[in-house]
């Protein structure tokens, strides 16, 4: 008794009046606890919790009775009900369980419950196992292997080590994570265009030819790209190929899924002379690289919802004789757009840019007119340059 009453004191808790009898056999219970520990041991904090506080019996195991570990808590006006949850929570941040029995509360350390370890193998059915291992494991203590398909296995294969509720709360978060990727048909058209000054770019161009063509205002086109959200590809193609000005490049079309990479290349490998080496006996030896050459087109998207992101990267490459070459070899001349963009399933993207200056005189007009009527084309003199036209159309593909 002296010591139940000296660590009451040390404690210092303050509990809301006892329950008692009143007429009527109506009984009132102050259904709130004041408490404050300061600086108590573990043991004797756990026997004025649990037995004079919450009215239960606690039985502590031999590794905590002799703990040191000072307990510091002060509330007011705590609701009781929820006060040996509120126990058994903090306690867990210690290292500590506490487990209700019948009638009393089971205090341990953490390291002393053995917990069954089962193994969990999943073959996933849309995504790799990669991705499902990096996506589930902040949320489990357990170890995740994932085995890829090789030579000596057919099929991707994820394998979780861990307990018991663990592989029951990874199976039924598993059907969440492991759905279809979804995938999109990116194509379009690559195209060189002739721009004269009062044209400005590519871009005003492209709305100026189209929406002439297929009688649709585009409202004030300003800077080097566009979205159209109406229209199908192959009629602005269509329109396109009726100008002179329009030459076309390449004509892309890929089908690419959820973040990753689609790559389409049209071009040609070109011998570049290289460095000049000495043999033993000091004849010089020419040496010949391969350069690419072409156009290059890649993309990466990332379907969302309602949205898709895409990263477009788009160059044009080609050999031209300059004077600035090594040993008389033809430079590389390189242009390059590359972007980040967010577009909706169906639409339209105009991206231009890359200009390159050439003087002398630029027709436009009609395309298939036969060279004896090339008096209707209209000409001019003034100084033209040439710009990259990228028009692409993105749509989902059905799952």
């Amino acid at each position: 008794m002296k010591k139940i009453a000296a660590t009451l004191a040390a404690a210092c808790v303050a509990l809301s009046p006892p329950s008692f009898a009143v007429p009527k056999e109506k009984e009132k219970v102050d259904k709130t606890v004041s408490i404050n520990f300061q600086a108590v041991a573990l043991p004797d904090f756990l026997n004025v919790a649990y037995p004079e506080i919450l009215g239960l019996n606690v039985a502590i195991h031999p590794d905590l009775l002799q703990s040191e570990k000072p307990i510091s808590l002060n509330f007011k006006s705590f609701d009781r009900n929820k006060l040996g949850a509120f126990l058994a929570y903090y306690l867990d941040s210690l290292g500590i369980t506490a487990e209700s029995k019948s009638g009393y509360v089971l205090v341990r350390p953490k390291q002393d419950i053995k917990e069954d370890t089962e193994y969990f193998f999943y073959t996933p059915k849309h995504r790799s196992s990669s991705a499902l291992s990096e996506l589930a494991t902040p949320f489990f203590k357990g170890k995740f292997t994932q085995r890829s398909a090789s030579s000596s296995q057919s099929f991707d294969s994820l394998v979780f080590q861990g307990s018991i509720l663990e592989v029951k709360a990874l199976e039924k978060l598993l059907t969440q994570l492991d759905t279809p990727l979804g995938e999109l048909l990116v194509k379009g058209a690559v195209y060189e265009v002739s721009v004269s000054a009062k044209e400005s770019n590519a871009v005003r161009l492209f709305a100026d030819v189209v929406g002439n063509s297929l009688g649709v205002a585009f409202g004030v086109v300003s800077g080097n790209s566009l979205t159209v959200r109406t229209g199908a590809l192959d009629t602005v193609l269509s329109a396109l190929s009726t100008d002179s000005r329009f030459k076309t490049l390449t004509t892309p079309s890929v089908r690419v899924r959820s973040g990753g990479d689609a790559r389409f290349s049209v071009g040609a490998d070109v011998p570049v002379l290289g460095s000049i080496q000495m043999d033993k006996n000091g004849n010089p030896i020419q040496s010949v690289e391969y350069k690419p050459s072409g156009t290059i087109f890649q993309v990466k998207p990332l379907i969302h919802k309602d949205t898709i992101d895409l990263d477009i990267f788009q160059q044009l490459s080609t050999f031209i004789q300059t004077t600035t070459g090594v040993n008389n070899s033809p430079t590389l001349n390189k242009r390059e757009i590359k972007t980040s963009i967010t577009a909706k399933d169906g639409d339209l993207i105009v991206i231009g840019g890359l200009d390159e200056d050439k003087g002398g005189s630029d027709s436009s007009g009609v395309s298939f007119l036969p060279d004896w009527l090339d008096w209707l084309r209209a000409r001019g003199s003034e100084q033209s340059k040439t710009q990259i036209l990228l028009v692409l159309q993105v749509q989902r593909v059905p799952i």
